[in-house]
């Protein structure tokens, strides 16, 4: 795949996940991996939250960004690990194998 996730803080902003997510769904897709099915839903439901923080739906949205954006990083670092045959947790193991 060409977008390898080499560390958890690559990213501070949903704009820069989003970005990212956006290219990796390309690169799924061209290569016809079926795990671009759960990367364009979750590219989705990422760009309906970016739209929460800034409406006042959060009490907090500046926190909530950065759990979202962590969440992001810990999803990155699971594709990439199972691609590589590190391990990585098992419900990302077993969505990822069930995908392929």
């Amino acid at each position: 795949m060409g977008f390898e996730y080499k560390q958890l803080d690559q990213f501070q902003t949903m704009k820069q996940v989003i970005d990212f997510m956006e290219k990796r769904l390309q690169v799924l897709l061209k290569s016809g991996d079926h795990r671009a099915v759960f990367q364009r839903v979750y590219l989705l439901m990422t760009k309906e939250m970016q739209q929460r923080l800034s409406s006042d739906f959060f009490r907090d949205p500046i926190w909530m960004e950065r759990v979202l954006v962590c969440f992001a990083g810990f999803y990155f670092k699971a594709i990439d690990s199972y691609k590589n045959g590190s391990p990585c947790p098992p419900a990302w193991e077993l969505a990822f194998r069930r995908a392929g």
